[in-house]
């Protein structure tokens, strides 16, 4: 079984129950011969399981394959991915896929800034010189298109408003908070977790990245003539669960994937070591990001400009759907912005306040400590927010687990410079940026808005032994 050589075993403190064993069953193949009752399991010095009967007779097991959907669901644990058997999410996926590319295939991939702020503060450049480094680099790799995961934020912004918005006017504070979803890890946790209570205070937006998706296999294999199973997506990001949210069957139409892949922001580090296209980094010119919107419409790929979102390093939900709201329900066009920071910064609060009384109460929650919190208070009914901006990882999207940790700079220190690397990008509204408006009124014409940019989750039922837990 191969694993990415990006994937490690280190710094995992996110367990969501006591530490177990995996769940999953083996499986064995029985001789011909009966081997009576069954008798005890035991364990080889090589790791190998083995069954033996009264009499000796020794029967060995061979371990289940475990699929990312498996992991999803069972219960046992940790909520980042990168302790689990990871066969079909890796690195390797992609170069192999690239390889052994048809013609008529074609090869996408989508990068997030998070990625990007990462890579440059690890080759202490610009996020503009990374970028198109790391676009040439795909692309000599053999990547037909390398797109911008903003791109897909935007939509996901627009329409996370439009859903808090909806549901205010609608129903009041019946259904609030409205927590975000784009963070698959507290997703999972939701789900395995608390189930059909929280999950109707969940965003049904997808995330950026599962925007991406619907748009490459939906959208652009439609405008392009291409069907959606020769269309290859990798998605590259800075979270290890971001693997386990693209293979979820939610996240598929007819069976085909909207991501194919996902490989975490070292496991590009790997690439780029490894590569024969990149012997030396420095030697690798700039490209640019194509523009997945004028594909779609048509049109050749123009120059796209690299553009980010107002507000927290994870997407800037939290600011925009206040600002959004604020506009919309209770006519403040330009609300003050004034953050209540506490917890180390990873639990911070906003109120809108019209004529001294306090309209809207808004929180962003970072980290499993904090989601935790959250979850209880709101089962308790002491939860007084209407919406939350929540991350499972501490400080958020820059922070996350598959980002690079140099061994030169302490973790504060790297997460302080790639902080201001992301920052450092123009940020406007979703509206303004290129091109999305012009799109939003194409798909409005010619498809479903709820198949394009909403999902559903679902309660998964504890399946837990307390005999598998290592008390």
């Amino acid at each position: 079984m191969m694993f990415s050589t990006g994937v490690k075993l280190a710094g995992l403190d996110d367990f969501i129950a006591p530490s177990q064993e995996c769940i999953k069953p083996v499986e064995s193949e029985m001789p011909v011969k009966s081997i009576g009752k069954r008798g005890e399991i035991r364990v080889d010095s090589a790791g190998g399981y083995s069954e033996v009967d009264k009499d000796g007779f020794q029967v060995p097991l061979r371990k289940a394959k475990i699929t990312l959907n498996d992991c999803l669901a069972c219960s046992g644990c940790v909520t980042t991915a990168e302790t689990m058997l990871i066969e079909q999410q890796s690195h390797s996926q992609l170069v192999n896929r690239l390889r052994s590319k048809e013609v008529g295939e074609i090869v996408c991939v989508t990068i997030c800034p998070q990625t990007v702020a990462s890579m440059a503060s690890f080759y202490s450049t610009s996020m503009s010189d990374m970028t198109g480094r790391i676009v040439t680099f795909l692309k000599k790799m053999g990547c037909d298109y390398v797109f911008d995961s903003n791109f897909g934020r935007n939509f996901s912004l627009i329409e996370s408003a439009e859903e808090f918005v909806g549901r205010i006017v609608s129903t009041g504070d019946e259904k609030t908070p409205l927590f975000t979803s784009a963070c698959p890890g507290w997703i999972c946790y939701a789900e395995k977790t608390h189930g059909d209570f929280i999950l109707p205070h969940i965003s049904r937006v997808k995330s950026p990245q599962q925007v991406m998706g619907t748009l490459i296999k939906i959208c652009l294999s439609k405008s392009l003539s291409v069907s959606p199973d020769k269309i290859y997506h990798c998605c590259i990001m800075p979270c290890y669960d971001k693997k386990l949210e693209a293979s979820r069957n939610d996240f598929s139409t007819n069976g085909i994937p909207d991501v194919d892949c996902v490989i975490a922001t070292n496991e590009l580090l790997v690439m780029l070591t490894e590569s024969s296209v990149s012997q030396s980094y420095s030697n690798i010119e700039a490209e640019s990001f194509d523009c997945v919107a004028s594909l779609i419409l048509g049109r050749e790929s123009c120059k796209y400009d690299v553009n980010s979102h107002p507000g927290s390093g994870s997407g800037g939900y939290l600011e925009y759907v206040f600002r959004v709201a604020a506009a919309k329900i209770y006519g403040v066009t330009h609300p003050e912005l004034s953050y209540v920071v506490k917890r180390g910064g990873d639990f911070q609060e906003i109120f809108l306040k019209v004529n001294e009384e306090i309209k809207l109460r808004f929180a962003l929650a970072y980290g499993f400590k904090n989601l935790g919190n959250c979850a209880m208070k709101l089962k308790r009914k002491h939860l007084n927010y209407d919406y939350v901006e929540i991350m499972a990882c501490p400080s958020g999207c820059l922070n996350g687990g598959g980002q690079l940790r140099p061994e030169s700079l302490d973790n504060k220190s790297h997460l302080s410079s790639v902080t201001q690397l992301y920052k450092s990008l123009p940020a406007s509204d979703p509206p303004d940026h290129h091109m999305v408006e012009e799109l939003r009124q194409f798909l409005r014409t010619n498809y479903s808005n709820e198949s394009l940019f909403y999902t559903q989750y679902h309660a998964i039922p504890k399946t837990v032994n307390p005999l598998n837990i290592k008390w």
